[in-house]
């Protein structure tokens, strides 16, 4: 049976508040994400609790995950581009492009890059 043309209206109200809430939803998990992706990308001498906050940069790949999943369910092109474009930079920065590339030092000769980390806690 088909649904009475005066319904037809509060359905697709309905719907639309769903997408909606999907939409604020997504955002709403986007912007810590979009907040502490400036922080990164912005090369300055940011506070202590900036760069100790930077430190989870890594896990900031879940919530953008989400966010997107989320700006689907809202099926909102605008939202779903930026949380799209957020997922991409959080990938790109876990997973640079040249990551894993040998670097060439002579002709024929190649080695990896070895990043070492050193820590001097003398003074706490």
């Amino acid at each position: 049976m088909t649904e009475p043309a005066a319904a037809l209206p509060a359905v697709r109200r309905r719907r639309r508040t769903t997408s909606i809430a999907w939409s604020v939803a997504a955002a709403l998990v986007a912007l810590p994400v979009a907040s502490l992706s400036l922080f990164r990308a912005v090369e300055v001498e940011w506070p202590l609790l900036v760069v100790q906050a930077l430190a989870f940069t890594p896990w900031l790949v879940v919530p953008a995950a989400v966010a997107l999943v989320l700006a689907l369910l809202g099926r909102r092109r605008w939202t779903t581009i930026t949380t799209a474009a957020l997922l991409a930079a959080q990938l790109f920065w876990l997973f640079p492009l040249d990551y894993g590339r040998p670097v060439v030092l002579k002709e024929g000769t190649a080695t990896v890059p070895l990043k070492v980390m050193s820590l001097n806690t003398e003074f706490g």
